[in-house]
């Protein structure tokens, strides 16, 4: 969800959008960063309450944990670092 607005779109100087086509975009670059680190408190959340129990591997939980951590890192750094008209920031 992250990747779906670029950079320049959100500055207002890319390609003549509105105020209300704007803060559209803005909002839901904000919606998808509430996601994303939603999963991430989810998975640290499943991993103090579910896996913390005996009997119940930890290795899973931790799994879950770096994997959404690292989602969420290259999405953000795709995101940082795209190119804009076939140049790169």
């Amino acid at each position: 969800m992250i990747n779906c607005v670029r950079r320049d779109e959100l500055s207002g100087s890319g390609g003549g959008y509105g105020d209300d086509t704007l803060s559209q975009k803005r909002a839901f670059l904000f919606v998808s960063y509430l996601a994303s680190f939603g999963a991430v408190g989810g998975a640290v959340a499943s991993l103090l309450v579910y896996f913390d129990k005996p009997g119940h591997d930890q290795y899973t939980g931790v799994a879950c944990v770096v994997q959404c951590v690292l989602i969420v890192a290259a999405a953000l750094c795709y995101w940082a670092t795209r190119a804009v008209d076939g140049l790169y920031y």
